[in-house]
C-alpha cells in the first residue's frame, strides 16, 4: 500500500510540475509566408514580404481557438537592427492592405525595416468580424437622423454584432489592448528581433501604451501621435477643436495658393454654408445599385461633418479637399454623388 502511496503521490507532483507548461502545447506562436495582399510596386523598398502569425485566441485555455494574423515586413537595404512597429489606430483600422500605407512608410525613417499588422478581427486577420457592419453604417448614415438617433442605431448594431459573435464562439474578452500587444511581442520573437520601436497614432497609443507596460525590456523607443482618449464618448466633441484648427490650415494653405485660391476661394466659409443648407435641406441622392443595398441616399449637415472630418485624417485626401468643398458649395450633384458611393459604398469602390 506504501508504494502505491508513494507512487500517487509522485504522479501528482508530475502533473503539477507539468501542467503550467500544457499551456504552451500546440499554442507556440510560428508563422508563414504568404503573398501580399496590395501591389508592392508603391512602395519604394528593399525587400517586401508578407506572412501570416499564428496565437491563441486567448492564451490561457489549453487547445483553443487558434488565429492568423496578417503581417508585412518592409524592409530598407543594410536596415538597422531595431525595426519600426506600427500601432494602428481606429480603432479597428487594418494598415496592411489599407490604401495609404504607401505614405504612412514614406514617412518613416528609412534605415529601419518597418512592420505592419493587422489587429486580430480587423482586415485580412482572423476573425472576421461582423462584416455586415459596413452594409449598416452606409443605411445608418443615409437615413437623416439625428445625432442621438444615429449614436442609438449604431448601438443597436453593435448590440447585434456582439450577439451574433457570442453565437459563433467568438470570446470577445480576448480582443483589446492587452492581447494585440501579446501578438505584437510573439511577431517580433518569431520574426527573431529582441529589440523593437513603436510608431503609435490615434488609438494606436492605448496598444503602444499597453506593450510600454507589459514588454518594457523589448521596447527601443516609442513615438505616439495624436493620442485616442479612452474616455472619449463622442469622437465629434473630442475631437472639434482639432477639426476646426486642421479645417483653418487647410484654408489658409489654400488661401496663400495662387492657383488653389483662384479656384476655390474662401473653402472655409464653403464649410459653413453647406452645413447651414444641409441642416435646413438635407440632401437625397439616388444611389448606384451596385454599391448600395437602397435607392438613396440622405445626406445630412452632421453626416457632411462627419464626412469631411475623414478627409482630414490623410494627406492623400486633404489634397482634394478644397475641390470637395468647392463642389458642396455649388451642389454639384454628380460630384457629391460620387464621393458618397466612394466612402459609403461596397469595399470594392
Amino acid at each position: 500500500m506504501k508504494t502505491i502511496g508513494m507512487k500517487f503521490k509522485l504522479f501528482i507532483s508530475l502533473i503539477i510540475f507539468v501542467l503550467p507548461f500544457l499551456n504552451l502545447f500546440g499554442q507556440t506562436p510560428t508563422f508563414e509566408k504568404c503573398d501580399c495582399p496590395f501591389d508592392i510596386s508603391k512602395i519604394k523598398a528593399e525587400s517586401i514580404w508578407c506572412g501570416k502569425l499564428k496565437v491563441p485566441e486567448n492564451r490561457e485555455v489549453v487547445g483553443g481557438r487558434m488565429l492568423e494574423i496578417m503581417f508585412s515586413v518592409i524592409e530598407p537595404e543594410n536596415p538597422k537592427p531595431n525595426p519600426i512597429v506600427l500601432m494602428p489606430g481606429g480603432p479597428g483600422v487594418p494598415p496592411v492592405a489599407n490604401r495609404v500605407l504607401p505614405i504612412v512608410h514614406s514617412i518613416m525613417p528609412s534605415d529601419h525595416t518597418f512592420i505592419v499588422f493587422d489587429p486580430r478581427g480587423t482586415g485580412l486577420s482572423d476573425p472576421e468580424m461582423c462584416k455586415e457592419q459596413r452594409t449598416a453604417r452606409a443605411i445608418i448614415s443615409s437615413m437623416d437622423l439625428s445625432l442621438e438617433e444615429e449614436r442609438l442605431m449604431y448601438k443597436g448594431a453593435m448590440l447585434a454584432c456582439r450577439s451574433s459573435l457570442k453565437l459563433d464562439g467568438i470570446d470577445i474578452n480576448q480582443y483589446n489592448s492587452v492581447t494585440i500587444a501579446q501578438d505584437v511581442h510573439d511577431l517580433m520573437n518569431v520574426l527573431g528581433y529582441d529589440k523593437w520601436n513603436i510608431f503609435g497614432g490615434s488609438y494606436g497609443v492605448p496598444h503602444a501604451r499597453m506593450a510600454m507596460r507589459l514588454y518594457p525590456e523589448e521596447i527601443n523607443s516609442v513615438v505616439i501621435s495624436n493620442g485616442a482618449d479612452l474616455n472619449m464618448m463622442d469622437f465629434l466633441k473630442y475631437d472639434r477643436r482639432a477639426m476646426h484648427n486642421a479645417l483653418q490650415d487647410v484654408a489658409n494653405r489654400c488661401k496663400q495658393n495662387k492657383d488653389c485660391n483662384a479656384r476655390f476661394p474662401n473653402i472655409e466659409q464653403a464649410f459653413y454654408d453647406t452645413y447651414n443648407w444641409l441642416k435646413e435641406e438635407p440632401l437625397t441622392i439616388e444611389v448606384s445599385q451596385d454599391e448600395f443595398e437602397f435607392p438613396n441616399f440622405t445626406f445630412n449637415s452632421h453626416e457632411f461633418v462627419t464626412f469631411i472630418y475623414h478627409q482630414l485624417f490623410y494627406e492623400n485626401e486633404i489634397i482634394h479637399l478644397p475641390a470637395v468643398l468647392h463642389a458642396f458649395a455649388n451642389r454639384d450633384l454628380g460630384f457629391i454623388k460620387k464621393l458618397i458611393e466612394y466612402e459609403y459604398g461596397s469595399p470594392s469602390t
